[in-house]
This record gives C-alpha cells, structure tokens and sequence, in this order.
C-alpha cells in the first residue's frame, strides 16, 4: 500500500488504472477517448467506492449527535443539582452566623435563597444565564422558569430543543424535548416525528427502545414512552394530541384528540383518548384502551397472530387498527402491511410525513 493513502483511495485508484488499461486496449478498435469522456469514467470510479464510506460516516455522525444531546441534558440536570447542594451548604453556613452580619462580621447586605436552573435554549439561541429563584420557586412549574411542556415557554420562544421536567417538580427526572412554537397556536410538545426525506432511522425496535425513546430530534424520533406517561399522567393537566400526516403528492391532513394520557409500564403504557376532529379521518379511537405493542411484546386483540411482526412497528394496536404510523416508508407512498399509512386518510400507501404532537387543553 502507497504509505499515506486511505484503504478507501487506493481501491478508487485501482478501478480508475483498470478503467483506464481497458480504454487503451480499446483505442485500437475505436477512435481515443475524450478528455470529458475520462472525466465521467474517473468520477463514476470514484463514486462508486466512496459513496458507502461516506454514507457509513455519516450515520456515524448522526449517532453521535444523538449521543451528544442526551449527554447535554444528563451534564445540565447534574450541574443544577451540584449548584443547589453548594448553594444549600451555604445558607447552612450563612444561617450559623448572627443576624445581619456579613462573612467577615460587618452588616451585609439582604440576600435571597436559593440556586440557579439552566435551560436548554433553541439551536439558534445561546443557553441563558442561570436565574436566581427561592425554594418555593424551583418546585413550581408555573413560574415560568422551570418547564414542565412546551406551553410553559415564553410566547417569544421559538422552535427547538428545550430541556423539560415533563412532571412539574424538581424531583422529577428531565428529558430534552422538542417544541414546535409555530403550529396552530404553538405550545406543542412534540412526541413523534417521521419524515422520508430524513429516514434512516430504524423503528421496527424492542420495548425497551420505546419505553425510553430512540432517533434525533432534528430528523426521526420517538420521544418515548415513559416521557410521554410522566408527561401526561399529571392530574392538574388535560392534554390534547395532534397527528399532522401528509402524502408524497403534498396532501397535508390532521387528527386531533383530547383527553390524550397512557398509563404506567406496569400497565402496559395504555392508550386513552376521546373526542376526534380534523379531516384526516379517525384513524385512532378504534385502538383507545389498548396497551402498546412492540416486537416480542404482543400486547393486541389477535388472538391468532401479532400486530407488531405484521405491521414491523411498534404501536397502540387492537386487531390490529387504522393507523400504523411507527411503519416502514414506502417507496413514493407504495402501499405495504407495514408501511407508514393512517387508513382513513391515505389507504394503505405510505405517507411521506408524520408528527405527533401534545399540548394542554
């Protein structure tokens, strides 16, 4: 091997060199090739063995984005909770000493307890400054401060990822989320999103993949269902859901629900919602009540069979439904068992585009 040279480059060498020995052999027979016609040859060559490499990095940059996100929210949570400790020790120290002394026994001036909470900022937007809050402040999520769902945003926030405590208190793990600020009204927390034109994502997953969430937030995800229980389970909150669908000829559809919440694992993250509206059919009160399926978890009402291998998805079936929007995409919205298709809209053809979406009613 030529030292320096990628593995990678010298197979692309090698196919020109043959390339260009069997343009040589054939000048005798035909009239010398041009020098565009080279060009197409060594371009062509090229391609094709740098075309997987460059496909393979780049799925390894999307996984490691990925990673980076859940790491991002995991380094936030700790620093908040090391910041409230420190500021804790301190007012233990502070509340030692007499009244209205400072550190050095001088009067000092008035102060207020409590510690920082950093939020995640849109992509656009540069985290913000950690604000100061009492202790009854950090265990309130209406304080504007601390984000329980998107609708607790400022009504100037734009779309993007924010770090959110899904039940309401401190104590309640975090989870970054997306927050879609723009669509009817805005507020939404955004639970699930498809698009053909980002796939790559694989989602014919386990049960624990769902329970926990999987994908990027920018491209394909599903938030996940633990997420979306704590989220909802809250007994001061009604939340209502919305599925924007749309086909690959640009037909765009909608279905929403209220009273949207699923219960604990221990009950199987089941489904309940009432009350549908939109003009994409009602594609979902038929699996209302259902538990959720994946791949070696059979949770639906065929007895002779699983939804979850028919369908290769996982979902809230009953036998097996009019929605299976955790599907495989279809080519140009071919129809499949296991496509990405809302019946009532769209047949069984595979859709293009798929967001669910919460909020509260």
């Amino acid at each position: 091997m030529v030292r320096g040279w990628s593995p990678v480059l010298v197979s692309a060498a090698l196919v020109v060199m043959a390339g260009c020995a069997a343009a040589q052999q054939q000048q005798q027979q035909a009239a010398p090739l041009t020098a565009d016609e080279v060009f197409s040859m060594v371009t062509r060559a090229l391609q094709q063995e740098l075309l997987p490499a460059v496909r393979e990095l780049a799925s390894r940059v999307e996984s490691l984005d990925n990673r980076l996100t859940l790491l991002d929210s995991r380094v936030t949570e700790l620093t908040d909770h090391i910041v409230r400790g420190g500021q804790s020790q301190r007012e233990d120290v502070r509340g030692s000493q007499p009244a209205g002394s400072g550190t050095g026994g001088t009067p000092g001036p008035a102060r207020s307890a409590g510690g920082p909470f950093t939020v995640s900022r849109p992509d656009t937007e540069q985290q913000s400054p950690a604000e100061q809050q009492s202790p009854a402040e950090q265990q309130s999520p209406a304080d504007g401060r601390q984000f329980r769902d998107c609708s607790d945003l400022p009504a100037s926030s734009k779309s993007g990822r924010y770090l959110l405590l899904q039940g309401g208190g401190g104590q309640q793990p975090a989870a970054v989320g997306f927050c879609d600020m723009d669509t009817a009204g805005g507020n939404w927390t955004v639970i699930q999103r498809r698009d053909a034109t980002q796939r790559g994502q694989h989602f014919n997953l386990g049960w624990s993949d769902y329970r926990q969430g999987f994908g990027h937030l920018l491209a394909e995800f599903w938030w996940g269902l633990d997420n979306v229980w704590r989220l909802t389970s809250s007994h001061d909150r009604q939340y209502e859901l919305r599925v924007e669908l749309e086909e690959f000829n640009g037909t765009q559809a909608y279905a929403q629900y209220q009273n949207f919440h699923i219960s604990s694992e221990q009950d199987g993250f089941r489904l309940a919602l009432t009350n549908y509206t939109g003009n994409a059919g009602d594609g979902l009160s038929n699996n209302a009540g259902r538990m959720f399926s994946t791949v070696g978890r059979d949770r639906d009402a065929w007895s002779s069979g699983s939804c979850a291998d028919e369908h290769q998805a996982g979902w809230w079936y009953a036998s097996c439904g009019l929605s299976n929007l955790n599907g495989q995409h279809g080519a140009g919205g071919t129809p499949h068992p296991a496509g990405l298709w809302w019946v009532t809209f769209s047949r069984w053809s595979s859709l293009r585009r798929t967001e669910m979406k919460i909020r509260p009613a």
